[in-house]
């Protein structure tokens, strides 16, 4: 296939389709550029959440005689990159604060900001995204994620089962300025926070991870208290941490 316009964008590549066997198969490579991500995703995985302007390429293999087993049979890897986009559906600056009034034992208000975080109207935007992808008998490997915010940095990854239309993917942000959208300075500079991204590609939820976080907080304790107060306990450490390495950092 020569040059092909779509999307807002444009690409070339190769598709062959053997149809003189019981089950049809499917081979296609494609580079494309300068494409909306948003439709081309929805179209592509029924996935509505990433905006912004991309360029991709994929190889991939099927076989079969009807969707399903195409789905079911679907293998290859892609890479994808997107700028000057927006996650949809959270807002992880957001979380961050939400984070912040935990560690002050503010607990209603951190309940209020986190479910703010999460809506259909909130985003989180980013200047590029770098993702990985590998794909097995219709489950996609996320090997990596890499978003570039400018108060927060993000790695993860996951998978996406097409055929059960699941997804699980582990975000894990982490704050790198202090001035975080309207909520201001938070001190939390440096410190990471896990985010669960779960569901059916067309109605993905988002939960902060604090059993991971519990989890890390217990290796450097006996284990003794409840679970929120070790949390706060490590979350303030972290904070105190930082802030003290800045200390040191200015005075020499």
């Amino acid at each position: 296939v020569q040059e092909v316009a779509l999307y807002k964008g444009g690409g070339k590549g190769l598709l062959k389709i053997d149809a003189k066997r019981p089950k049809a198969r499917i081979h296609s490579e494609f580079s494309l550029s300068n494409i909306a991500t948003l439709p081309f995703l929805k179209d592509a995985l029924a996935l509505d959440r990433i905006e912004g302007m991309g360029t991709m390429s994929y190889t991939i293999n099927t076989r079969g005689n009807s969707q399903a087993e195409w789905v079911r049979s679907l293998n290859g890897n892609a890479n994808i990159k997107v700028i000057d986009g927006a996650w949809r559906g959270v807002n992880l600056a957001a979380m961050a604060r939400g984070i912040q009034q935990f560690t002050k034992k503010k607990k209603k208000e951190e309940e209020d900001t986190s479910q703010k975080a999460v809506s259909n109207n909130q985003k989180t935007d980013f200047a590029e995204m770098v993702s990985g992808l590998s794909i097995k008998n219709g489950v996609i490997t996320v090997d990596h994620i890499n978003l570039l915010n400018p108060f927060i940095r993000v790695t993860g990854g996951g998978t996406i089962n097409l055929p059960q239309d699941q997804v699980r993917i582990r975000l894990k942000p982490k704050i790198v300025d202090e001035s975080i959208g309207q909520g201001g300075s938070t001190n939390l500079v440096g410190l990471s926070f896990p985010v669960i991204v779960e569901g059916p590609l067309g109605d993905l939820g988002y939960r902060a991870d604090l059993s991971g976080l519990i989890g890390e907080a217990l290796s450097g304790t006996s284990g003794d208290g409840e679970p929120e107060d070790i949390l706060q306990g490590f979350i303030r450490k972290s904070v105190d941490d930082l802030l003290n390495k800045d200390k040191k950092e200015s005075q020499e």
